[in-house]
């Protein structure tokens, strides 16, 4: 299992990963590994085309300039048969994605179901919105 973020946030992310499986034996197989979108001729040389069975992605926030990046990389990591599953607020205290748009893109090469829609409100995280 390969988690992935970018090179400034790696240690935390590997921290916790660590705190997650405690001393558990033998060690689950989980590595925390740099995944920059703009940078696909990284991306490409640290993991196989196609390798990816399921992509998971949380709480990314897709400003416009990071739109092709990601979808790119995705286009890289994936197959036909790679299942990818996104999980994201749709407001922040002081930014609202323009979702439509980034899922209209993605609709050109991925098709999209949605599972589950849930309003943020009442679920307590941190970027819980008043109504």
């Amino acid at each position: 299992v390969d988690l992935t973020d970018r090179l400034e946030v790696l240690e935390e992310l590997d921290a916790s990963i660590r705190f997650a499986y405690g001393g558990a034996e033998p060690r689950p197989a989980a590595m925390a590994k740099v995944l920059d979108w703009n940078d696909l001729e990284f991306t490409e040389s640290a993991f196989r085309p196609g390798q990816a069975n399921l992509i998971l992605m949380s709480d990314v926030v897709y400003f416009p300039m990071l739109r092709r990046p990601l979808l790119n990389t995705l286009l890289m990591l994936s197959t036909s048969e790679t299942q990818i599953l996104w999980a994201n607020c749709d407001r922040y205290p002081s930014f609202v994605p323009d979702l439509e748009t980034f899922l209209e893109l993605l609709g050109r090469f991925f098709e999209i179901t949605i599972e589950e829609e849930r309003s943020q409100q009442g679920c307590g995280g941190p970027n819980e919105m008043a109504e």
